[in-house]
């Protein structure tokens, strides 16, 4: 199998430990970005911890990676743009690929996911991107199986890439059941720091994000709705308060993440 896809407008490559710089500016800096993923990057450091963890964990030259790709397997892959054929996308742009990759069944299993930054969006450029992967993935030998997980009250434009990808929606998921509880909590703490940090004009924009994330931890018992709220219009009083209620009650409601899944017998 080819290691590096080349598409109509892009080129993806095995991830690699040198990419951490771009992908922490591309993906972790950017709050846009970095709020769909599962992340606290509240500061620079965290930004490139989680870049350095990405790259040792999936890249062909990491640590933890490297195996996965020597094994036949596959992690990450950077994606890059073809400016020769569209000029909108050029450089370091993201990465896809299959986290916690592992041999099941003489095959493989593992999570789709994907990062795409934020000058790319809008151009098909995320599911040109992840076509591809999936495409080399559904080349490898054996049984298949493949998860994602979406905060789809605040991307549905995900769930559509995933669901043209063939994959199915599959009920939902509680955050505790993905990860660990203080990552979970970290996650609040960096969108009020989010809510606090932009400019006054641009909060109301923040708002629904946060307290719907707080909302989902709430329904876990991890946080309650009166100190959740005061913490909300704490971080943004000029919001108004039903708007923070509102979204934290839809929030509480259900369990935080979409499941969607595909497999190959």
């Amino acid at each position: 199998m080819p290691r590096v896809l080349t598409t109509e407008r892009l080129t993806l490559r095995p991830l690699r430990r040198a990419d951490a710089p771009a992908l922490a500016q591309a993906v972790f800096a950017e709050g846009e970005v970095a709020t769909m993923l599962f992340h606290d990057c509240a500061t620079p450091a965290r930004q490139r911890h989680w870049a350095d963890d990405w790259c040792e964990g999936l890249g062909e030259d990491g640590a933890r990676g490297a195996g996965i790709w020597r094994a036949g397997g596959l992690g990450a892959f950077a994606i890059e743009g073809r400016p020769e054929a569209d000029p909108a996308l050029q450089g370091f742009l993201g990465v896809v690929g299959f986290y916690g990759a592992t041999p099941a069944g003489g095959g493989w299993a593992g999570e789709v996911f994907y990062a795409l930054a934020r000058p790319a969006h809008g151009r098909g450029a995320m599911t040109e991107a992840a076509s591809a992967a999936l495409g080399a993935f559904r080349a490898l030998p054996g049984p298949l199986r493949l998860y994602a997980t979406v905060w789809d009250r605040l991307n549905p434009a995900s769930i559509r890439v995933l669901e043209r990808l063939g994959l199915v929606a599959d009920g939902r998921m509680k955050l505790l059941d993905e990860y660990a509880e203080a990552r979970v909590l970290s996650l609040a703490d960096y969108e009020l720091g989010r809510l606090r940090a932009a400019p006054a004009g641009a909060r109301e924009a923040l708002a629904r994000t946060a307290a719907l994330k707080l909302g989902h931890m709430a329904h876990e018992g991890l946080v309650a709705r009166e100190d959740a709220l005061a913490r909300l219009a704490a971080a943004a009083p000029e919001v108004a308060p039903t708007r923070f209620a509102e979204a934290f009650d839809e929030g509480a409601a259900l369990p935080g993440l979409a499941v969607l899944r595909w497999s190959r017998a």
